[in-house]
C-alpha cells in the first residue's frame, strides 16, 4: 500500500519542520505537542479513508457480490466525526437482486449506522466530557473532531436521554 510511504514521508517532514522551529527558539513544548498531535491525526484519517476505499474496491470485485448485488451507485460520500477528525467515506450503493432492497455493504461490513455521522468512540467521549463541562467547552475540547456546535453536544445528550 501506498499509505505506508505517504505516512512516512509526512512525518520526516513533520519531524524537520518542528525541530527547525525548537532550533529558531520559535515554538514552546506546548506548541510541539499540538503540532505532533495534528499531524498523527492527519496521518490516521488518511489511513482510515484509504483503507476504506481499498475494502470498498474489494466488494465492487467480489465474485460472491456479484452473484446477489448490483452497483446502483459508486462513490456516494459521507462525512464521519471521529477522535480523529472528519473522515470522509466513499462507498457503493448496491441494489439486491432477488428482494430487491439497497443497501451500502460496506457500512454492513462496518456496522455504521444509516444516518449516523459522529462515531461511537467519540460520541461516549463527548457525553463523558459533557457530563462535568459546558456545551461550548466541550465543543472547545473536540473541535479537531470536525464538531463545531454546541447544537450538536446538546442533540447528541437529548437523545441519550430519550433512548434511556
Amino acid at each position: 500500500m501506498n499509505i505506508v510511504q505517504q505516512a512516512a514521508e509526512k512525518i520526516s517532514q513533520e519531524m524537520v519542520k518542528q525541530f527547525i522551529g525548537i532550533q529558531n527558539h520559535e515554538m514552546s513544548f506546548t506548541d510541539l505537542v499540538e503540532n505532533i498531535q495534528t499531524c498523527v491525526n492527519e496521518i490516521g484519517t488518511s489511513m482510515v479513508e484509504t483503507l476504506i476505499a481499498e475494502a470498498d474496491a474489494t466488494s465492487r470485485q467480489s465474485p460472491v457480490r456479484k452473484r446477489e448485488w448490483y452497483i446502483q451507485r459508486r462513490e456516494d460520500t459521507k462525512i464521519c466525526a471521529t477522535m480523529l477528525g472528519p473522515i470522509e467515506l466513499r462507498r457503493t450503493y448496491y441494489k439486491h437482486k432477488k428482494d430487491v432492497h439497497f443497501s451500502y455493504l460496506l457500512d454492513e461490513y462496518l456496522d455504521i449506522l444509516p444516518y449516523e455521522r459522529v462515531d461511537l468512540g467519540l460520541k461516549t467521549k463527548i457525553l463523558e466530557t459533557a457530563s462535568d463541562r459546558s456545551y461550548q467547552q466541550t465543543v472547545t475540547q473536540f473541535q479537531h473532531t470536525g464538531i463545531t456546535s454546541k447544537e450538536t453536544i446538546k442533540n447528541m445528550i437529548h437523545r441519550v436521554d430519550m433512548e434511556i
